[in-house]
């Protein structure tokens, strides 16, 4: 903005000198030779910006729906077991799925713990999945999950990864918004706007349910709208799965 404001006042300067040149010459009946010696064509912009005052924004580069072969590594609480069978179909075709399910787990396991370092060194993904934070939708004091949220994802690191987020039944306490100011809305899938049919205790998705919502979550992550985008595509038929599947007790 404040280039264009020089360049304005460049231009005007010279017009009201010229203003004040032609009045003058006016009263003084030498308006035709002072007029004549004026080149106004050098008063007009330019048909280019100068390349000082104006320079080409550098346009980002062509997001683009990664294709390749991926090392998944999907980990949460109980919430993953309905997902990962879905989820494998999804990865037969191309990439390898290790699936870590520690029943009844929160944030502050994984966090606390070097359960997520384990599986991190082990698998060596080049892409993570997250499923985590059903077990503290009603939490009220929000203080302690902030700090874990953020301490694994900082054990994440720089490595691509997507949060999804619990399958509300019930409006949350903010767990929620607390895993978007962390993650961003990019690297987060928004699953409470899902309509799912739930099991007896009214909370995990049915195995069906649990299909529909594994089929969002690869549509969205296909699309450009994650900060990184993987292609995902469920097989025709019965898929030869490779995935391996980890299950932790709950500790007490």
């Amino acid at each position: 903005m404040k280039t264009y404001l020089k360049l304005i006042a460049l231009l005007v300067l010279p017009l009201v000198m010229a203003a004040g040149w032609y009045l003058f010459a006016q009263e003084t009946g030498r308006e035709q030779t002072l007029l004549a010696s004026i080149d106004f064509s050098s008063l007009l912009l330019p048909s280019s910006p100068p390349d000082t005052l104006f320079q080409a924004a550098e346009q980002e580069p062509q997001k683009e729906v990664d294709t390749t072969a991926q090392r998944i590594l999907f980990f949460g609480d109980s919430m993953v077991e309905g997902l990962k069978e879905p989820m494998a179909d999804y990865a037969a075709a191309k990439h390898e799925l290790t699936s870590v399910v520690w029943y009844s787990s929160g944030t502050r396991l994984w966090a606390q713990t070097d359960t997520l370092q384990h599986f991190l060194r082990e698998v060596q993904p080049t892409y993570v999945f997250v499923c985590l934070g059903s077990n503290q939708l009603f939490v009220r004091n929000l203080g302690e999950v902030d700090n874990e949220i953020r301490r694994i994802v900082e054990k994440i690191g720089d490595i691509p990864f997507v949060w999804i987020s619990p399958p509300n039944w019930k409006d949350d306490t903010g767990i929620n918004e607390l895993i978007i100011k962390h993650v961003g809305r990019d690297r987060y899938f928004d699953s409470r706007h899902l309509t799912l049919a739930r099991r007896k205790d009214h909370a995990h998705p049915t195995p069906s349910a649990a299909c529909q919502w594994c089929d969002t979550i690869c549509s969205w992550l296909s699309t450009l709208e994650p900060r990184h985008p993987l292609r995902l595509v469920k097989p025709l038929g019965k898929p030869h799965r490779t995935a391996r599947t980890v299950l932790l007790q709950p500790v007490q």
